[in-house]
């Protein structure tokens, strides 16, 4: 027999338990959670899954889960801070407990657990009209409403729906991917009613909004430590996710200088391309030069050696380079992720840090005890089991003995999303509770490393993969790889759909490579295979570097194929281009300074989403084309080959143009305006003209 119907008080909610056995929580009079009666609000299921991994992808099989069909609670207890309801599934033997804590205000922490089974379904309430953004870094659907997402931090892949190269890549590589693949995904969504929800479990879950008026958290656990966030804006609920998932810090001012650049080729390619720019009067905050370790050819172009130090034959020069580079206020950057190869064959290696790492046991083993071996392209690596805090504790003073002390005032903290499920771990915990915990735990030692250093606000690492609590570790997000392409599924139009998204995930300073990563040609090919083989058009790099001077970072990648990627030196008008919108980027400094600054005290994103901005205005609800950098600037980019001009929409209010301070006012209407390469469509409000700088 149920419990009779409940009115109870917890902090400022009101906690409803209703005849009809249905949970309510009300706020000012306003109900922001409920359960529904289409289905139980808590299920309890017993499964089994298996995760295949491959090349950092995964493939979830699972047999059928038998659910419970009953949820009736039998009790409760309250008090000031808290309210505990417990009740069975169905039968004695088969119990939940639900415990409610009011935290503060805005948030109600939400423990739910099930006495049996190894499967947890939590139910509630939906409203058939709202959007649902979140979920981390997502890449090709903004509004996830109407589909089902699994949290799983993996490969996003390569084409992601752009056919038939998808097709191709995964069947014969499994490394097409699918549209929620991501590098870094979070285990929270917020609404469009302005209340968010999430977990801060590790294990595997999975979301479900098919059905318009019930969404679904599936926990592949018994035991779901959730969270609900309630407020009158977007702000308002990002500011309450960000004390729970954690804010990232201020950059140093060093990064708002001009272009981070992406270098591969040793010191004299580098003299040359500072020469280049230099004559163009480009601004440059530093040389990032991933191939300090060595670069090797593999299937995909061109690879590094993972052995995490100076390669003294690419760089033979390297302490002068950098004294010359720092004589002029540039920067260096290296590279480091936590895979390790033998470095034996590559010649001129001063430590071979994969054979100390196996020598002290410090690798992930396989559940016979042994080395397991992670196929990346064309060559497998050893992955650091950082469950073993004497491995966590190595591979930290890796950083601190490698990188720091030549020098690198930054580096790129690659990969980290593919640790496989059928380990062994140092510590005995189970890997399916690690997997996605094993990004955030990279983020905290790249970060400990430089805080242990003395550097913390001065160095600067970019990761791509993270999980739900990466936001306190992290300095700095970047997208991972996309199409050297202009869609949707994956490549230009991806990377802005990935700002808005982990921008309302708590991910505030985040962007991408300029002119996107990945060519699919057949190295020695030199035919394009329409619908197959992609490269980075001169073009699309125009415009994703137009595109990206409105971004928190302004950062090259000469990509997996330099030679089929048209680079920013491709010829005197690329090279021009560049060198205008590293002066934009420059120019900025002062304003994204403020907006790093609301990031590291409020949680908010740089690049923000009309709506988040314009919540009042139901018409931005839908626009993933176009963004706002902080509350001031509207940037509506060119993500199309050959156009020239667009349809954008502008909010009520009077708009200055960018480039020619003229003036438009709008009731907020839908506009076409020109867009010529050399002059996106950039509009500042009127109250903020004076951001916009005087530029050449």
């Amino acid at each position: 027999m149920g419990i009779e119907a409940q009115h109870l008080k917890l902090g400022a909610f009101e906690v409803h338990w209703t005849t009809d056995q249905r949970l309510e929580i009300l706020k000012d009079q306003r109900t922001v959670w409920e359960s529904t009666n289409e289905q139980p609000m808590i299920r309890a299921g017993q499964g089994h899954a298996v995760f295949h991994e491959s090349r950092g992808f995964f493939q979830v099989d699972e047999k059928p889960t038998i659910w419970t069909e009953v949820c009736e609670a039998t009790g409760y207890e309250t008090s000031d801070e808290q309210i505990r309801f417990e009740g069975n599934l169905g039968s004695e033997h088969e119990t939940w407990q639900l415990l409610l804590r009011a935290v503060d205000s805005n948030r109600i922490e939400m423990t739910v657990s099930v006495s049996d089974g190894n499967r947890l379904r939590w139910g509630m309430s939906a409203t058939p009209n709202e959007r649902i953004f979140g979920f981390g870094q997502q890449l090709t659907h903004l509004n996830i409403k109407g589909r089902r997402i699994p949290v799983l931090s993996q490969e996003p892949g390569i084409g992601r729906g752009v056919q038939p190269l998808t097709w191709i890549m995964n069947t014969f590589f499994k490394a097409g991917g699918e549209w929620h693949n991501t590098n870094a995904p979070a285990a929270w969504f917020l609404s469009s009613t302005c209340v968010g929800f999430g977990h801060n479990n590790t294990e595997y879950s999975v979301f479900d909004f098919k059905d318009p008026r019930v969404t679904t958290c599936t926990l592949y656990g018994s035991e779901l430590k959730a969270f609900l966030v309630v407020g009158d804006t977007p702000q308002a609920c990002l500011e309450s996710y960000t004390l729970i998932c954690g804010r990232m810090p201020m950059l140093p001012d060093w990064v708002h200088k001009g272009a981070i650049l992406g270098m591969q080729g040793g010191t004299d390619k580098v003299r040359k391309m500072l020469s280049d720019l230099k004559s163009h009067n480009a601004e440059i905050a530093a040389f990032w030069l991933q191939d300090w370790v060595g670069a090797r050819t593999t299937s995909i172009g061109k690879q590094l050696w993972w052995n995490w130090e100076l390669d003294t034959d690419r760089y033979p020069d390297w302490s002068g380079l950098r004294a010359d580079l720092e004589s002029q206020d540039i920067s260096v950057m290296s590279y480091i992720n936590p895979f390790l190869v033998n470095a034996e064959e590559k010649g001129n290696v001063r430590r071979n840090l994969y054979l100390e790492a196996k020598e002290k046991g410090y690798l992930i083993q396989n559940l016979q005890g042994e080395e397991y071996a992670i196929m990346n392209t064309s060559f497998s690596a050893a992955l650091v089991d950082l469950s073993n805090p004497a491995a966590y504790e190595w591979l930290k003073a890796v950083i601190r003995d490698e990188l720091i002390a030549v020098g690198a005032r930054g580096w790129m903290a690659d990969f980290g999303e593919a640790l496989p499920f059928d380990i062994c771990l140092h510590s005995g915990e189970d890997p399916e509770l690690w997997h996605n915990r094993y990004p955030m735990e990279w983020m905290r030692l790249n970060r400990e490393a430089i805080r242990e250093a003395g550097r913390e606000g001065d160095i600067v690492f970019f990761n791509r993969c993270g999980f739900t609590h990466s936001p306190k570790y992290s300095t700095l997000f970047w997208m991972g790889d996309q199409l050297t392409h202009w869609r949707k599924e994956d490549g230009i139009y991806s990377a802005l759909v990935g700002l808005l998204s982990s921008g309302l995930s708590g991910i505030s300073l985040n962007h991408g490579d300029i002119g996107g990563y990945t060519a699919t040609t057949a190295p020695n090919f030199p035919v394009l295979i329409p619908g197959i083989a992609f490269a980075r058009s001169k073009e699309l790099l125009l415009r994703w570097i137009e595109f990206f001077a409105f971004t928190a970072i302004f950062r090259t990648h000469e990509g997996n194929q330099p030679t089929r990627h048209v680079q920013i030196d491709h010829d005197s008008e690329t090279l021009a281009h560049f060198a205008r919108f590293s002066r934009v980027f420059s120019a900025l400094a002062p304003y994204r300074k403020q907006l790093f600054h609301e990031a590291a005290a409020q949680g908010l994103p740089v690049v923000r989403s009309l709506w988040f901005v314009f919540p009042d205005d139901a018409e931005t609800l839908d626009i993933d084309d176009q963004f706002c950098l902080g509350n001031s600037i509207i940037v509506a980019p060119i993500l199309t080959p050959k156009t020239v001009q667009r349809r954008v929409y502008l909010p009520k209010g009077t708009w200055v143009d960018f480039w020619d301070f003229t003036e438009h006012d709008s009731t907020g209407e839908w506009q076409v305006f020109d867009a010529p390469i050399g002059r996106p469509i950039v509009w500042v409000q009127k109250s903020a003209r004076d951001i916009i700088p005087r530029l050449d």
